[in-house]
């Protein structure tokens, strides 16, 4: 009898599985929170930069402490991520006090979609497009801002912005992000993208030459965002070219031609950092 009463005392496997799960959500959020609380400390370890972030309405004191007891670690980056920006436009020299790299930085890797979504609503949270994605960098960018200073590298890249937002709009493609002198670009259709590269090397702000690179594929849409690996594949092209030159994937040329006035110069093979395997990429110029 008493032992029968024991029994009826001990959880029943059910229960003992909720217990289980309550105890996973407590050490998850526990480590969200130490997560979080070591990003901001890092985002205030510059007191004097921290606070003109908060002074200028970049950054949300108030908001990054209710992120951290929360640990909501997504937004805390979302809120670095946009202070670094605009610093990064008003003062583009910090890029390199950093040492960041502005095309590394807008690869980027997709947000977490929130755990505590159903099914339905983490999948319904991410969509999966066709796009042309374009990079573009000024060659030699940190050693204008480091030789003329700040104020005339800001400008330049207040000018610099106009120029690319209108050849984007121009030929139907949207500005996804940008960082200093790195601007990430999509576009629906492949020759429409192919005529804005070859629009974009044509800039030469303050004589500085840009270098572009694109890939087409299948990317990633999440919350006004593309990622996925034609995006990296994208980002990696641009890397391998010299200011004043585009270099395109054979997947965006296939995409695109035939186009009249365009030149695909032959491709060839080329091994990409990150990349698993080998990607065909060639050279594009106006006729």
């Amino acid at each position: 009898m008493g032992a029968r009463s024991f029994e009826t005392l001990l959880p029943t496997p059910v229960e003992w599985v909720a217990m289980a799960r309550r105890q996973r959500s407590k050490r998850a959020t526990q480590i969200r929170r130490t997560v979080a609380r070591e990003l901001a400390r890092k985002i205030q370890e510059d007191e004097q930069q921290y606070a003109n972030l908060v002074d200028s309405g970049i950054i949300d004191h108030d908001l990054i402490t209710t992120m951290v007891e929360s640990g909501d670690i997504a937004g805390i980056a979302r809120q670095a991520k946009a202070g670094i920006r605009e610093l990064a436009r008003q003062k583009p020299s910090i890029l390199d006090d950093l040492d960041i790299h502005p095309l590394d930085v807008l690869t980027g890797s997709p947000p977490e979609v929130p755990t505590g979504q159903g099914p339905d609503e983490r999948l319904s949270a991410v969509t999966t497009i066709d796009q042309t994605i374009v990079f573009s960098d000024l060659e030699g960018f940190t050693a204008f801002t480091r030789r003329r200073g700040d104020a005339e590298a800001s400008a330049v890249l207040t000018d610099h912005y106009a120029a690319i937002d209108a050849i984007t709009a121009g030929r139907g493609g949207w500005v996804v992000k940008r960082l200093g002198d790195g601007n990430m670009l999509a576009f629906q259709q492949p020759a429409a993208a192919v005529l804005a590269v070859l629009e974009l090397v044509d800039q030469d702000p303050a004589g500085l030459a840009l270098r572009a690179g694109a890939h087409h594929g299948s990317v990633i849409e999440m919350q006004n965002d593309l990622f996925g690996d034609v995006v990296n594949v994208a980002a990696r092209v641009t890397d391998l070219a010299v200011g004043g030159q585009a270099l395109v994937t054979g997947a965006l040329r296939d995409q695109a031609i035939p186009m009249k006035h365009v030149l695909f110069d032959p491709s060839e093979s080329r091994r990409l950092d990150g990349i698993d395997t080998p990607v065909e990429v060639c050279s594009v110029r106006s006729l």
